[in-house]
């Protein structure tokens, strides 16, 4: 890869593309546990930055997630059930680091 090229992804509520260090990931790894989602938020650990599995971005919004939370988009894109509990964290994330 050059070293003026970014690793660009889109984020799955709004379409918006942006630099995949700036985006929420969300990761469904098989390999640990069935249907465990993993969250790496700007500054992801080591042990979570390369997991293996299906992973998704969000921007670091409020209305993003509003947007995922209504039409169900993580689900459909990470083909597994997420509990009402899993929004709320990702709400709790969003307002504690005040990225919206």
């Amino acid at each position: 890869m050059n070293l003026t090229q970014k690793c660009i992804r889109k984020c799955v509520a709004c379409g918006t593309q942006d630099v995949k260090n700036k985006l929420i990931r969300i990761n469904r790894s098989p390999k640990i546990q069935k249907n465990v989602l993993y969250v790496n938020v700007l500054a992801p650990q080591a042990n979570l930055r390369y997991l293996e599995g299906r992973s998704a971005y969000i921007c670091p919004k409020k209305k993003c997630l509003k947007k995922i939370i209504k039409s169900k988009r993580l689900e459909k894109v990470l083909e597994c059930k997420i509990d009402d509990a899993f929004y709320q964290e990702m709400q709790n994330i969003i307002e504690i680091n005040k990225y919206d």
